[in-house]
């Protein structure tokens, strides 16, 4: 059993009159690349406590990429715009492609899909080479799909994306070690360090980032740019 952590945050708010009289509020929350994992069971941390205590009321259920929360008309006082978390024990990956359910191009989608599954063997089995070079090509998906360049480089794409100041400066520095990583599988690279346990640990996390980013915006962004 694995686990996995999203913060639940712009919450969309709704109310119906019931029967009897009581008004029934819910929040809705999206959660794009949810559907990928095979969920055995979830828990949402960082519900607000109301004045007279009562966090009785509260249900919740997950369809799909949504997560809804439904209570009484305190709710919107229970939760803030980013003061929750889900957790969810899951046993394993459903569905790869569903991790990238911003790709307009199918073929691409299954081939990050692939590296994906790949990256996820070898990040559990210490393959860091091998976790890092696969890792790299999901991150190099990602570039292709902004950019929709399926010509350039990954150091090229890493360039295009940093004259657009999309991601940080932190994680064009790891998309770089993973580009560089690639040279290792040459014999003639001996004198190049090998790719540590540090290294992959932070590709590892830049690419949980990535998977959880709102693409919209980004790509948005580099509409304009």
């Amino acid at each position: 059993m694995k686990t996995a952590y999203f913060t639940l945050s712009n919450p969309k708010f709704d109310s119906e009159r019931t029967n009897v009289g009581f008004e029934k509020c819910w929040a809705t929350y999206q959660i794009p690349i949810l559907p990928a994992y095979a969920i055995a069971s979830y828990t949402i941390q960082g519900l607000k406590v109301t004045d007279d205590g009562d966090v009785s009321a509260i249900n919740s259920s997950i369809m799909g990429e949504v997560v809804k929360v439904e209570g009484l008309n305190q709710l919107t006082h229970m939760l803030g715009p980013e003061e929750s978390t889900l957790i969810i024990n899951y046993l394993g990956i459903k569905d790869y492609k569903c991790f990238f359910p911003q790709f307009e191009n199918d073929d691409l989608k299954c081939r990050a899909a692939e590296f994906m599954e790949e990256a996820d063997k070898t990040f559990d089995e210490g393959s860091w080479l091998s976790f890092v070079l696969m890792a790299g090509g999901v991150l190099e998906s990602f570039l292709v799909d902004i950019t929709d360049d399926k010509q350039s480089t990954f150091g090229n794409l890493i360039k295009q994306i940093e004259q657009k100041h999309l991601f940080s400066k932190e994680e064009i520095g790891v998309l770089r070690d993973a580009s560089k990583a690639r040279n290792l599988v040459h014999a003639g690279k001996f004198k190049k360090p090998y790719v540590s346990r540090g290294v992959a640990m932070s590709v590892r996390l830049t690419l949980e980032q990535m998977l959880r980013k709102d693409w919209h915006s980004i790509k948005t962004k580099n509409t304009h740019e």
